[in-house]
């Protein structure tokens, strides 16, 4: 009967070691960081990691908990810390007003298109906005134009996140994609008419004169395309821009000369609303 005891005595303490051996590993994130008492969830999965990745989508609600395991905050304090910076592991250069600009030097992300909605343990994180009007939000008072190979796919964001006393520190990189409906572009130009029997677009700028079917809204990342014409000699298209409407450049467009004052025009559509900008120059000038 002794003996039985002693067996089962033992086991419960190799169960009961076992088991602070796993909790351990847990909140030391398998035995490679320090011993946390300070964690968060998303989606129910519980986090130890002070390094991690996730993938937010455009306009979409991302909620984080932040739990405490033994630490009290002090009365008054906040009891956690959160902000966005740009990840440094992802940096780009682009330029405001022609004065290059690295990515990973702006600093905290202090802008309306990143919206955190905090309570007392949990915060809510929305991205409303794509880099370019991120980066014209940012630099209001000046022309943003940025790389057109930007992959949204990567973590160009960096979540930072931390007990009241920053002394338990988490950074999440996550990027931004878009997986809603989708976005609409406007013409930079006057009063437009359908033409209802061949369906074609023909809208008034200075002579130019668009003539191909033009889907008015499209998914971020679809490339777009559309044919136009100038009507006489006195203007050729020098450029097309697209932008936010405030002269900050959204994403590159491609012009394609076809001769008799006849265009083809391409770009891929950002993830947001967009105005597609004509230049037009005098034909005598560009000659």
């Amino acid at each position: 009967m002794k003996t039985v005891t002693k067996v089962i005595s033992a086991l419960l303490i190799i169960v009961l070691l076992l088991s602070i051996v796993g909790v351990v590993l847990i909140l030391t994130n398998g035995g490679n960081e320090g011993f946390k008492t300070f964690y968060y969830d998303k989606d129910g999965k519980r986090v130890f990691s002070s390094v991690s990745t996730d993938s937010f989508e455009l306009d979409k609600p991302e909620t984080y908990r932040v739990h405490y395991l033994f630490d009290s905050v002090t009365e008054g304090a906040e009891k956690y810390v959160v902000k966005v910076y740009p990840n440094e592991k992802e940096d780009f250069e682009f330029t405001v007003d022609g004065e290059p600009v690295s990515w990973r030097r702006v600093g905290e992300l202090k802008t309306d298109a990143i919206q955190i909605e905090r309570k007392e343990m949990c915060f809510t994180i929305t991205v409303t906005a794509d880099m370019g009007h991120l980066l014209a939000q940012l630099y209001p008072n000046g022309k943003v134009a940025f790389p057109d190979e930007l992959d949204d796919s990567k973590p160009y964001f960096m979540l930072y996140l931390a007990n009241y006393n920053e002394s338990v520190q988490y950074r999440i990189g996550f990027s931004v994609t878009c997986g809603g409906p989708g976005h609409g572009f406007s013409l930079s130009s006057g009063p437009s008419y359908t033409d209802r029997e061949s369906g074609m677009i023909y809208e008034q700028l200075g002579g130019l004169q668009y003539a191909s079917p033009i889907p008015m809204t499209a998914l971020a990342g679809q490339k777009v395309t559309f044919s136009c014409r100038i009507q006489g000699a006195q203007y050729v298209i020098s450029k097309v821009s697209v932008t936010d409407g405030r002269g900050n450049e959204l994403a590159a467009a491609v012009l394609e000369d076809l001769g008799s004052g006849a265009y083809f025009c391409s770009f891929i559509m950002p993830a947001c609303d967009a105005t597609v900008e004509f230049t037009l120059a005098s034909a005598r000038g560009s000659a």
